[in-house]
């Protein structure tokens, strides 16, 4: 069984696990009080799961891709090697600690293989310790999940194969049911439908099914028993299927069930199929007390409902009014209480809610990591990874089982693992084994060719090496030497402290033998965290920030270059060094990242033009409206100011023109507000600029607020309240224009010109809100 799958349902389980008791819990708090607000979260803990565990999988495989291209022979197996070196992610999974990150992080040192022994003087640096042990495990715990895996395998498509007959079967049936009912009920249906905006469901009735109920195809089912009802209350049962039509209840509890056959093994997701079959129930039973006009209908046909389902079964797919478990007593009490008529004036839930729903569950499944089952059984390896070629897949961990660390690569064309017990020691460059104590075991396969190397060591005593190629026992050349240098290679950057690496490389080469490990190394996160672990070493010099930049630069991944420059944004930098900075800020295409990025800048983002432009270019650049607002925002909140709280004129021309590219009212808003209380009021051209900006506000609410926000921050200049009179003439609300004209009159200088402006502005508003502007003015006349 792939080894993927065994991941999921391991990372499945706990995240549905977890996801429903946090349900389960909210609600148990009242923190659920509405409807749709327990509705939504109850689905978002049955079927988010099936994305949650999902998503961190694929983030990993697609922030490491495989793409070792297989040499040839044994002989060329080098360039394979720095390939898979490249693309290393690390996961940290063993049966009493399966958690692995979803991001590829540089990881703590742990034991690690390197190259064979070097002269006695060289300086060593000893790996984390660990027992020697030369069995990996006691126990198959490979073996055992991946027979858990096939068991749920089997479950799952049997009982999906169960629920798509019960569903053929249900259509079936429905089909043969005779149209028995007279044209009165036929009208009712109609006419309740024509009110509520639906198509007219097909009825049909039957003896076989005592509750009403509505199928996955629409068609509402009525037992025998409701021709004998009171036309109100066979209204209120007709209203109650047609919510359930509304509501698309029979497509969910398809979808629901589907889940709790899919995930068989989760009890839980039983409980959560239930809670939203009530939540349905009480949802229907209040929209349609509140189409009927009275619950009391309604109520009276739940109790016969009631009595004539005791006992009988109703399709799992269809939507029964009543079923044997269904809490009658609750869905009473709603009804007669008033609560259901009360639910009329709570709106619907508004696309907003489901999406910042849906947000947290997103960041939850980033957050929680992936589970990651693993054993160390080298049967249960042997058997599985032909399996795992032959489905294309592609795997690569890091962990630890039971004293023993192991790196193992599998992708279609073959595989690579290393095993350690012990200890290991590095030289100074970290390019050479210097003692094992322990073992050190490397088995790869590429391109149809077999290598296996042992290496076996003990404190003070000289190395063993067995090696291994195709099966046959031979005397490693230069082609097997370059081949381990690319193993140990791919192990120090794996495993190893980025900053006991950068510690160790500046006292054995300074800087540049630093600067050189990160050309070397070929995966984007393992560069990164050198870089970073450099900047943190201390204080470095103009040409090393600049080397470090122009490295940060070729950087692919979003995460890994914005990561750099954060960290070199910590030290200070000069205007050359700031552009070049922000030109490496150009390749990142994530606003999060750009803005996060330039936050980091902030505090020390010099005036001069070249800098200030790169700064505009790089804002403009970013897409989403908040991360843009944010990125000026925080800006202007960091720059330095002079006495009088200003900021550098350069850089508020600077936002006002970015704002300009900000298309939220209420982002552009916000963003002028900040700029409200750094710009210099007395320059004329900073005024008009952002009356200009204001203006080209659509909504009258933002533009009034961004209006008023400079008006009353200060003083202006009689020209600044032109600008500002300019922006008032065209918003469309008197109530807003007056609010304008009114901080404008408080302030404003007895000029002829500015009260003549103020005035034909006033005259487009109403009698009774021109006149309270033109009292507004009054005290202009005593002065």
């Amino acid at each position: 069984m792939p080894d993927a799958i065994v991941d999921w349902l391991a990372a499945y389980t706990l995240h549905s696990t977890a996801l429903i008791a946090l349900v389960w819990a909210a609600e148990r708090a009242g923190s659920l009080r509405r409807l749709a607000h327990a509705e939504l979260a109850w689905r978002w803990a049955l079927f988010g799961p099936l994305l949650t565990a999902s998503l961190p999988l694929l983030i990993a495989s697609g922030a490491a891709p495989m793409a070792t291209d297989a040499p040839a022979s044994a002989r060329s197996a080098q360039p394979a090697v720095a390939a898979q070196r490249a693309q290393v992610e690390t996961r940290l999974a063993a049966p009493r600690d399966t958690a692995a990150t979803p991001r590829p992080m540089a990881p703590q040192p742990v034991a690690t293989p390197t190259a064979e022994a070097a002269p006695a003087a060289t300086a060593a640096r000893t790996g984390a310790a660990a027992p020697a042990d030369d069995a990996p495990s006691s126990l198959p715990w490979h073996a055992i999940a991946s027979a858990a895996a096939l068991l749920w395998l089997v479950g799952a498509l049997a009982g999906l194969a169960l629920l798509a007959g019960g569903a053929l079967w249900l259509a079936a049936a429905v089909r043969r049911l005779p149209r028995r009912y007279g044209a009165e009920v036929e009208a009712q249906a109609l006419a309740l439908s024509r009110r509520a905006g639906l198509r007219a469901p097909a009825l049909r009735g039957d003896a076989r099914w005592q509750s009403p109920l509505l199928t996955p195809g629409g068609t509402i089912c009525l037992p025998a028993w409701t021709e004998a009802l009171a036309p109100a209350q066979r209204e209120a049962v007709l209203a109650h299927e047609l919510a359930h039509l509304r509501r698309r209840d029979p497509a969910w509890r398809a979808a629901g069930q589907a889940v709790v056959r899919l995930a068989w093994l989760q009890p839980l997701n039983r409980v959560a199929l239930a809670r939203l079959d009530t939540l349905a129930e009480l949802a229907c039973d209040a929209w349609a007390a509140r189409l009927t006009g009275g619950p009391l209908p309604l109520a009276e046909c739940l109790l016969r409902a009631a009595e004539q389902a005791q006992g009988r079964r109703t399709p799992r797919l269809a939507a029964a009014m009543s079923r044997r478990r269904s809490p009658l007593a609750q869905r009473l009490e709603r009804l007669l209480e008033g609560d259901a008529m009360n639910d009329e004036k709570a709106k619907p839930l508004a696309r907003k809610t489901r999406w910042i729903v849906a947000a947290c569950v997103l960041t939850a499944a980033v957050a929680v990591p992936a589970v990651i089952i693993r054993g160390s059984d080298a049967n249960a390896d042997e058997l599985f990874s032909g399996l795992m070629a032959n489905l294309g897949g592609v795997s690569t961990t890091i962990f630890k089982n039971d004293g023993v660390t192991r790196i193992e690569t599998r992708n279609p064309d073959g595989s690579l693992r290393i095993d350690v017990h012990g200890k290991l020691q590095f030289s100074d460059a970290d390019d050479q084994l210097t003692g094992v104590d322990g073992k050190l075991e490397v088995r790869d396969t590429h391109g149809g060719h077999k290598r296996h190397l042992v290496i076996n060591g003990q404190p003070g005593a000289p190395l063993q090496r067995q090696f291994e190629r195709d099966g046959a026992k031979a005397t490693m050349d230069a082609d097997d030497e370059a081949w381990f240098k690319g193993i140990v290679d791919l192990l120090v950057q794996s495993v190893v402290n980025p900053d006991e690496q950068v510690r160790r490389l500046l006292a054995h080469g300074g800087v540049p033998a630093v600067l050189a490990r990160i050309d070397h190394v070929g995966a984007d996160f393992a560069r990164s965290a050198l870089i970073q672990a450099l900047v943190r070493s201390g204080p470095q010099d103009a040409a090393t920030l600049g080397a470090l930049i122009e490295r940060s630069t070729k950087l692919g991944s979003d995460y890994d270059r914005r990561m750099c420059l954060q960290a070199i944004a910590g030290q200070p930098l000069d205007a050359a060094l700031q552009a070049a900075w922000l030109q490496s800020l150009a390749g990142v295409n994530s606003d999060y990242d750009q803005r996060t990025a330039l936050a980091a800048l902030a505090p020390q983002l010099a005036t001069s033009p070249a800098v200030i432009a790169a700064w505009q270019a790089a804002v403009a650049r970013i897409h989403s409206d908040f991360d843009a607002r944010t990125a000026i925002e925080t800006q202007l909140q960091a720059s330095r100011t002079d006495a009088a709280g200003k900021a550098p004129p350069a850089l508020v021309t600077a936002a006002l023109e970015a704002t300009q590219g900000v298309h939220s009212d209420f982002d552009r808003r916000t963003a002028l507000a900040t700029i409200a209380t750094r710009l210099d009021r007395g320059d004329a051209a900073q005024v008009h600029a952002y009356a200009d900006t204001a203006a080209a506000i659509n909504s009258d609410f933002d533009r009034r607020e961004a209006l008023v926000a400079l008006v009353s921050g200060g003083p202006l200049k009689p020209e600044g309240y032109g600008a500002v009179l300019g922006a008032t003439a065209s918003i469309g609300s008197s109530f807003d224009t007056l609010n304008v004209l009114n901080a404008v009159a408080e302030r404003m200088p007895a000029d002829a010109a500015l009260i003549a402006q103020y005035r034909r502005v006033a005259r487009r508003l109403p009698d009774f809100e021109r006149g309270q502007a033109e009292r507004a003015l009054d005290h202009l006349d005593q002065t």
